[in-house]
Parts: C-alpha cells; structure tokens; sequence
C-alpha cells in the first residue's frame, strides 16, 4: 500500500470516518497541521516525507493571510510566506499535491463587493496566478482546487466556523467527505491508466429518435431543446478525441442508414474519420466489442461503453465485465457535463503521441487488413519500410516514458508503475531506451521502452520492457531488445536476467522471454547469454 504524508494550514481531523475510503487505499499519515513549515524546509531529511510516496499539502488562504490583508498579498508576500513550500519541492521528485481554498478569503457582503471588493479579489487572483506558476515551473507539483469542488454541493456547505473556532478544523464533514473523495480521484489518476477506447451506440446516443423508423430527416440532431443537449454531446465527445481518446461505434442498425447521417447530416458534429473502427450489424454488441478488442490489439478493460438502452448495458455487464459501461443520466441534457466529468479519460498532461492517437490505430487498421490477407509474413514486413529508432531518457522524452509505464497493460512483462522520480534514478543503474518507429503507413512515434540495471560486472536485470499494442505484429519487440542487448554488451554485461509478472492483462507477452531463448535461472527468473545470441527475426528490418 502506498502512503501519502498529508500536511496543512489547519486541522483535518485525521480521526474522522469521512478519510475512511482513502484510508483503505492508502496509508494516511497526517502531520500536526502546525509543522508543516518545519518539515518543507528540512524537505529531504524529514522522515515522514522520506517515506511517502505522495506529498499533500492542504492551503487555506485565510489561514496564512488575515482577511484584512488583501492588499498584501501579492507576489513577493507569496514568495516569503510559502518560501517552505519551495525548499521543498527542490529538494525532492516526489509528486507533490497541493490543495487550496480561497473561498473564506473572498467572503464579502454585497454591498461591499459592488464597489470595493477589487482588491480581494485582486489578491485571490495574484494567489491563483501564483500556484499556475509554480505547477508549470516544477513538473511534480500537482493542484486541486478545493473550492471547484465543493461548488458541486454549494461552497458554504463544505465549510464550518464552529469546528475552526473549537478545532481549527475549516471543513464541515460535507467538506472533508468531497476533499477525501477529490483527492482519491486524483491519487488514482497516477496509479490507474485512463481509458482508451469509447463506444457508442448511435439511436438515442448521438442523435435522438431511431433513425430506421423515423429516417434521417426526424432524427433529433442541432435544433433546440434535446436535438441541442444531442450536438453537444456530440462537440464533448469530439473533445475527447482530441485528447487522443479513439472511438467506436457499436449499434444495431442498418449500415447504409448510418453513413448516410455521417455523410449528409449538415448538424452531424462527429465524422466519420473521427471513428478508428465502426460495428454497425445486427448481431450481439459484446460479440462485437470482442472483434473490436481483437482488430485494434487493444485490451478490453480500456474501453468504455455508452449506450442509452439500459438492457444493452446490463448484457454488456454480464457478457463483458472488463468493460467500464457508464449508467448515463436518463436526460440527455445532462450528458455533455456527465461524459466531461468523467475521470476515467484524463491525464496530468498530452504528449505528442496522445494528440495523433486516432490517426495511429487508423493506421494499425491498415495494416491489420492488408497483413491478413499476405502469403509470406516476413517479406510483406520488409515491403513497409519499417525504421525502427532507439532514444535516449531526456528531458524530451521522459514525459513519454512515465506514460508508457503507467498506461501499457498487455505487452508489458513486469508492469513496473514508474513514476518520473523511479525512471532517473534507474537511468543511472543501466541503460533505458525508447523505441520509436516509422512504416510506410505513417509515424508510429514513441511505442516501447526497455528498462536494464546493471547488477554487477557480468549481469543485468531487465526491470522494464513494455510494447504499444498498436505495433504488435512487426517483430519490433524483438528489434528492440536487440537493442537492449548491445547496450549491455558495450558495457561488457554477459547475462541478462528476466522474468514474467502476471498481471491479469499482459497474457500477449507471456511467451515473449522463452521465444527469444531465455533458459530457466534460480528464483523464477530465466537468463539469456548475450554472447552467443542472434535475433532471427531483425532481418525484416
């Protein structure tokens, strides 16, 4: 269980059943909320921060400035008031997460705040300013905005001036219940990989009415009332996929009716080529999602499944419980805020390879069809043109890798979470390199990695070696741990220790180390000989 060391301007009430659910996932361990200042300046040397994995910092802006102060709050009162928050986070690579509120800060009447609120408010905005500084200066600083989320119950709900008065506790127990939950939200976005894949039905799902009824000139797409709840429901959807999630159709429905909308509907927010694959038959819609899972290489517990028939998503539930299903609101005016909500499909931050996903498993699509239909597997890889390329860990790419590590499921043989602070100092134990590659079909960018540490003079372990899906059939998972060997033997490495972890999920990588000659070795690892290895397969490329 990984622990998170939570600090504060004021009292959490560490006993209070509201962390309960955040407790089971964690090991809560709450700071005296008067010692935070100490414990940031001593940073690497404080022994409760040495043994987190997380870092919590809550901030109260009232708790620090007096509200009488708003005209001192500025940048450089900033800078010296929160000066321990800076010592620590130099002197650590550690997410840090810092909650804030400047809700009680801002109070006023409303008499007041019609002519002389501008300097609170002023203040506010130069705090808010200050903290987007600091996320975009330091790239393991994280922000939740407390306020943001107690607007969802009311703000003045979330809040208590009796337990600060006998406690110096701000929060009500409706507060700490949407901090503890925020925060395990926000936990999970570093822990779990996001979703990938979303599939839609098309009848009362992106346009209202059924289209093989009513035809394409009723259903409801663009007026007002619900056919406008429909548009935009269809612009978040798009949203998504420019994000880098992929979408699928899976609908009962008459093909040739359904292009039809895609081709002439002038209200159609989504397009055709907005979708990597389209399952539009009569027959059963998990049979479907299986072929979907199978096309795309794509594992079936990334995908989500939106559907308006309640029935369809409790078959899917039975049929196919890997699959997230999202029991959408039944007014479809509620579905734009509903889908933009949804933790599940965010990330902390886009790479480059994130914003060309569609157009990536457009073309794994390509190559899927035409490679099944060739006589000869290996002389139609050499026709692609396939140039295989290994990177360093940079700056550049380290983004990239943290990524990796943390969304890559099946072909990944130890699925090793590592975080950006893991990935440096492994980069001093052994080599890391990043595969990326080009076909005549496109640019695939940054699909694999490999992870050695050098154990002593002869030996290194292979902590990390982890595909994208999306290039599983071009033997580049071999090229890549050739890769990985000639690294190790320019520094003199003879034996490469390995082993498998299963997961549940990366059952493609199984047989990957035995098929590459990896013989049994002592504690469930198996070992390969670097001297005397030749890759079969590298002649493809």
């Amino acid at each position: 269980m990984k622990s998170i060391a939570i600090y504060s301007t004021n009292n959490l009430m560490p006993g209070n059943r509201k962390w309960k659910n955040l407790s089971e996932k964690y090991n809560c361990v709450f700071a005296d909320y008067a010692t935070w200042s100490s414990d940031f300046i001593e940073g690497e040397n404080c022994q409760l921060i040495q043994e987190a994995d997380y870092i919590l910092f809550n901030l109260v802006l009232s708790d620090v400035f007096d509200n009488t102060q708003a005209q001192e709050v500025n940048e450089q009162a900033l800078n010296v008031a929160f000066m321990p928050l800076e010592s620590l986070l130099a002197s650590t690579n550690k997410h840090i997460l810092v909650a804030y509120s400047s809700y009680e800060f801002n109070i006023e009447n409303v008499v007041s705040y019609a002519k002389q609120s501008s300097s609170r408010f002023r203040a506010v905005f130069q705090f808010e300013n200050w903290l987007i500084q600091k996320v975009q200066d330091n790239k393991n600083l994280y922000l939740l905005n407390l306020d943001n989320q107690f607007s969802q119950i009311g703000i003045s709900n979330c809040f208590d001036s009796r337990l600060y008065y006998s406690g110096r506790c701000r929060f009500s127990s409706q507060g700490l219940s949407v901090f503890a939950h925020s925060l395990l939200n926000l936990l999970q976005g570093f822990e779990q990989a996001r979703k990938k894949l979303l599939i839609l039905d098309c009848d009362n799902t992106l346009w209202g009415g059924v289209l093989g009824e009513e035809g394409i000139e009723k259903i409801l797409i663009g007026q007002d009332g619900v056919g406008k709840a429909f548009e935009d429901f269809q612009k978040q959807i798009k949203h998504l996929k420019s994000q880098g999630i992929l979408l699928a159709i899976a609908s009962k429905n008459n093909y040739e009716d359904v292009m039809q909308v895609f081709d002439s509907h002038p209200q159609m927010i989504l397009k055709k080529d907005d979708f990597v694959i389209f399952k539009i038959n009569w027959s059963d819609k998990a049979e479907n999602i299986k072929e979907i899972a199978e096309e795309l290489s794509l594992g079936l517990s990334s995908f989500v499944f939106w559907d308006d028939n309640p029935i369809e998503r409790e078959q899917m539930r039975v049929a196919l419980p890997e699959v997230m299903v999202i029991d959408c609101p039944e007014e479809v005016a509620e579905w734009p805020n509903y889908l933009q909500k949804l933790t599940e499909f965010s990330q902390f931050q886009l790479t480059a390879e994130d914003l060309k996903k569609s157009e990536q498993y457009h073309i794994r699509a390509k190559f899927s069809n035409e490679i099944r239909t060739v006589a000869n597997k290996k002389d139609y890889l050499k026709s692609i043109e396939m140039e295989p390329k290994v990177l360093s860990l940079t700056e550049e790419t380290l983004d990239r890798a943290v990524q990796l590590c943390a969304k890559t499921n099946q072909f990944n043989l130890r699925t090793m979470r590592h975080s950006r602070d893991d990935l440096l100092k492994l980069n001093e134990l052994g080599p890391i390199g990043l595969g990326s590659l080009k076909d005549k079909f496109g640019d695939h960018g940054i699909v694999g990695m490999y992870v050695a540490t050098i154990q002593d003079r002869r030996t290194a372990f292979l902590d990390t070696f982890l595909l994208s899906c999306r290039v599983i059939g071009r033997y580049f998972e071999s090229w890549l741990l050739n890769q990985c060997i000639l690294s190790l033997k320019n520094k003199g490495v003879e034996f490469l220790y390995a082993e498998f972890i299963d997961s549940g999920k990366n059952k493609v990588s199984q047989n990957f180390l035995n098929d590459h000659h990896f013989v049994n070795a002592e504690n469930g690892r198996v070992v390969l000989e670097l001297n005397n290895y030749k890759f079969e397969q590298l002649e493809v490329f």
